[in-house]
């Protein structure tokens, strides 16, 4: 079986994101759309200020977090914006779901600040148990989705580290996208 969800994990800094970021150029390259989110730090005077949702590859973007949001939804000093979260997961993310142009859903990431939405959480599980692949960060969580995602026989997991060189990084990039276009039924040596 070719696995259709595949996901990064790793520590924090290690490149997760740059590598998923570097796929996912290469599919439009392709002409293979990838649709989805990903949420990349802001910072401020070199600070981390906080986390925005961005609609990949060119749709609107909103805060997902900052240490300026008062929210009962909090992940250490960061207050989660739910609802401007939960605006791009039902006006943008949900329809990958059902458009056919979507070859690939992107999540750049499920983890702890993403899974505090519940129409976040119900789309994770639609897209797992879709016929589209996702490609996707997971992030370091015991939440119950990140175990079952985890332990699903069509989920490969790669981890990074800080320490891997810049040949393993792409062997393993190589290796994902290979995976991908073998699932959707093209050659891997385009």
């Amino acid at each position: 079986m070719i696995p259709k969800n595949i996901f990064v994990t790793g520590p924090p800094r290690s490149g997760k994101s740059t590598l998923i970021m570097d796929i996912s150029k290469k599919l439009l390259e392709l002409g293979i759309e990838i649709r989805g989110i990903i949420c990349p730090e802001i910072r401020i005077s070199g600070r981390r200020w906080g986390f925005k949702v961005v609609v990949y590859p060119d749709g609107p973007e909103e805060i997902l977090a900052s240490i300026e949001i008062r929210s009962p939804y909090r992940v250490s000093k960061y207050g989660v914006n739910i609802a401007g979260f939960e605006k791009i997961v039902e006006e943008h993310l949900s329809k990958t779901l059902h458009d056919p142009q979507t070859k690939v859903i992107l999540i750049d990431e499920i983890g702890k600040m993403e899974l505090m939405s519940k129409k976040f959480r119900n789309f994770v599980e639609k897209a797992l148990n879709s016929e589209k692949p996702i490609l996707g960060v997971l992030g370091r969580t015991r939440d119950p989705i990140v175990q079952h995602i985890q332990h699903r026989k069509d989920t490969i997991i790669y981890t990074i580290t800080r320490e891997q060189t810049k040949n393993q990084r792409q062997t393993i990039k190589q290796k994902i996208l290979k995976t991908i276009l073998r699932y959707l039924g093209q050659s891997p040596n385009q």
